[in-house]
């Protein structure tokens, strides 16, 4: 019996390289998940030590050099046969300490403002609902705060549609009862 692991070869398109665009953290973040969840039967993918190894090569440029560098330094040390992160989070593997630092240091702070003021300028054009929505849900989710059944985002949602369209829907309903 052969006990060399199988090597599958990665399918999809692996994210373009994040060079430490802050703006660009939240979607380099997820299309580097869903190109994972796409090839998770890839030993580059179950190995959580040759997952971050191979995200590391994801993050290039000067912008980010520093903090690649200092995220090698921290997975190196681990174990592969436990892919336990170091005695600091003995919970988590290193694709955890990995993704969290990530996260923390390419932070983008005005995120949530963009995302509000964004969403008060926000209007349904060309009679597609569908858009429309799509495109409140994404920005309420990037704020945080802005919960989608409030009353007072569900008037800014109703203000976003066509005037004609508000005075039918149950929406705008609520708020002159």
């Amino acid at each position: 019996m052969n006990s060399t692991p199988e090597y599958v070869r990665l399918e999809g398109v692996s994210p373009e390289c994040f060079d430490g665009d802050h703006a660009r953290t939240r979607n380099f973040l997820n299309r580097l998940k869903r190109f994972a969840l796409m090839n998770d039967d890839a030993v580059v993918v179950k190995n959580t030590l040759k997952r971050c190894t191979y995200s590391l090569t994801l993050i290039d440029g000067p912008n980010v050099e520093g903090w690649s560098e200092r995220a090698y330094r921290c997975i190196r040390p681990t174990r592969q046969n436990s892919e336990r992160s170091n005695d600091a989070s003995p919970n988590k593997t290193a694709w955890d300490v990995l993704e969290e630092d990530f996260l923390q240091s390419f932070v983008d702070y005005v995120e949530r403002e963009r995302a509000c003021g964004k969403i008060k300028r926000l209007s349904m054009t060309d009679g597609r609902i569908d858009k429309y929505v799509a495109a409140f849900e994404l920005l309420a989710h990037r704020a945080p705060s802005i919960k989608l059944d409030d009353p007072a985002n569900l008037r800014t949602f109703a203000r976003g549609l066509p005037r004609r369209l508000a005075e039918n829907t149950s929406i705008s309903k609520t708020f002159t009862q």
